[in-house]
């Protein structure tokens, strides 16, 4: 199993298509992730041609993250991936590629790192160009049912308004996390954001149980600091020394004793 890394992420890019044609669709999903970003932190978008997109800069918790939108078009994004990643000197690790996933509920959210493409010609494109080695946000888009309607699902189909409002309502779910990523990094921000929704009634007794947990650990904590001061006083007390000197020259008496009745 490959091991995951700890690198935090220098890069996010949206995957999509370029085009008001294509804004609404569910094969944009990618860029409405970074575009959500980028209005959350107060930045904008502009196009640069030397790497074939739009960029935009924001600032979280000190740490710089740097968004894009491909405007090659799908098929087409590794290169963008690759110019920006080449410019800033940044790792495919560094590197978060958000993206539509058929084989997701509308709005689940999942990260991965590296994998195959699953037939995403965005992912695909990225991973000629950057290899496989970078890490990915799945937001779930779910799937029509037949193959044969899938080009026209992603690609032509304005996203439904129930589909839109909950895949949103999982796009602002991992931008509260974004902080857990920063400072904890991505095995513990999966942890929590692979995590089944919970009712209030299961919320509320998930936080009871964390508290008792805590409290339980801290207790522990305290009784180790405790038994370590004691154990400290025990040896820097005179009577302990005296005590010890005192059972050494016992064993020394016996030790002679033993020896006197060997003659």
């Amino acid at each position: 199993m490959k091991k995951i890394p700890d690198n935090k992420p220098k890069l996010i890019v949206g995957l999509g298509n370029p085009g008001d044609e294509y804004r609404y669709t569910r094969h944009n999903v990618g860029a409405w992730f970074v575009h959500a970003l980028a209005r959350k932190f107060g930045a904008s978008f502009k196009a640069d041609r030397k790497f074939q997109g739009e960029v935009a800069e924001i600032i979280v918790k000190g740490h710089k993250l740097r968004l894009l939108f491909p405007t090659t078009y799908m098929n087409l994004s590794g290169q963008s991936v690759r110019a920006v990643a080449d410019y800033y000197n940044i790792e495919p690790e560094e590197i978060l590629v958000a993206h539509d996933e058929l084989d997701l509920p509308a709005g689940h959210m999942r990260l991965k790192f590296s994998g195959g493409h699953g037939g995403h010609n965005g992912l695909r494109d990225t991973s000629q160009h950057m290899g496989k080695d970078y890490w990915r946000l799945r937001i779930g888009v779910d799937h029509p049912g037949n193959r044969k309607q899938v080009t026209n699902y992603l690609i032509h189909q304005k996203t439904p308004r129930e589909d839109e409002e909950q895949i949103l309502v999982g796009i602002e779910k991992v931008i509260k996390l974004l902080d857990n990523l920063l400072e904890d990094g991505y095995e513990k921000t999966m942890h929590v954001l692979h995590q089944k929704e919970l009712s209030p009634e299961q919320l509320a007794e998930e936080e009871q149980r964390q508290a008792r947990k805590k409290a339980k650990k801290e207790a522990w904590l305290n009784r180790k600091a405790e038994a370590n001061q004691e154990k400290a006083r025990d040896k820097s007390s005179p009577n302990k020394q005296i005590k010890d000197i005192g059972n050494k020259t016992a064993i020394q008496l016996a030790l002679e004793k033993a020896r006197h009745e060997e003659e």
